[in-house]
């Protein structure tokens, strides 16, 4: 059973947190685009984050998940914006599982 996890589960659960990280990156990156364009009501206006240019590349992974936590989303206009989140959130999902599967053989 330990030759199984170690030889086959573990590069599955190494690579898909690996790209599911980027993929989930990408995709709240692309969410806080639209959002910051379309709907800037739900993003929190801080005064900080126009002065400073440096972390703006970052300012996703601080506005979007609580957006997505809150099911704000539900209530977006545009089909194709709550797809995006459902497929964040199940992005979000899977590189966790992932990351967490790198660890099983060590309880095995």
């Amino acid at each position: 059973m330990r030759e199984l996890l170690v030889d086959y589960l573990m590069p599955v659960c190494l690579l898909g947190a690996a790209f599911g990280i980027l993929a989930y990156y990408y995709l709240l990156h692309q969410l806080h685009d639209i959002i910051r364009e379309c709907y800037p009501n739900l993003l929190e206006y801080d005064p900080h984050d126009y002065r400073v240019n440096l972390d703006q590349p970052f300012q996703a992974l601080k506005d979007v998940p609580p957006i997505l936590k809150s099911g704000a989303w539900h209530e977006l206009p545009s089909e194709r914006h709550i797809r995006l989140c459902r497929l964040t959130i199940w992005v979000d999902r899977v590189w966790i599982a992932c990351f967490a599967g790198l660890f099983l053989p060590f309880f095995f």
